[in-house]
């Protein structure tokens, strides 16, 4: 799931970049429309770096093979 909001954002991302860069001699896109794209293209980075951190975390638990719950578990029994 978290790789698929990746993805979703990068596609957010690459549409407002679309609008803003490519699509600059086309009449129907209006200022308004081209700001619209840069503020959902901020909106979608800052949730993708939200995302992004919480799939590293999991990448990380299932490289050295943890789960959060076992790490709990064991930290309680040592103190």
């Amino acid at each position: 799931m978290l790789i698929t909001v990746t993805v979703y954002c990068l596609s957010i991302i690459g549409s407002a970049i679309w609008v803003f860069v490519v699509d600059t001699n086309n009449p129907q896109i209006t200022i308004v429309s081209k700001w619209g794209a840069i503020v959902t293209s901020i909106l979608a980075a800052i949730a993708m770096l939200a995302v992004d951190s919480l799939l590293c975390f999991h990448f990380y638990l299932i490289f050295y093979l943890k789960t959060t719950t076992l790490d709990y578990i064991m930290n309680r029994s040592d103190s």
